[in-house]
């Protein structure tokens, strides 16, 4: 599957494709590690809200290799406590 060239770019030092669409991925990994939380249990935070996510999926979220939708970015804020603009910090 061709992935759009508006959505992804190439990384020229790793050659990964990286989302051009999540600005908010080393926010989400400051706020998780500053409160000494591992991936896993950020997402049993999320299931406990009744939200079904993989941890590979936040790892793509947080290596920006995956965007984020508007739904996620609400679930992140409510998972962390914080404004979604604090997402954007």
């Amino acid at each position: 599957m061709r992935k759009n060239s508006a959505e992804y770019s190439v990384s020229p030092k790793s050659g990964e494709q990286q989302s051009s669409n999540n600005i908010v991925h080393k926010q989400l990994v400051s706020i998780r590690t500053a409160r000494g939380l591992t991936q896993q249990q950020v997402i049993d935070e999320i299931r406990k809200l009744g939200v079904s996510m993989a941890v590979c999926t936040l790892s793509k979220i947080e290596n920006n290799r995956r965007g984020v939708n508007d739904r996620e970015l609400y679930i992140f804020s409510k998972v962390f406590d914080v404004s979604i603009d604090e997402l954007f910090e």
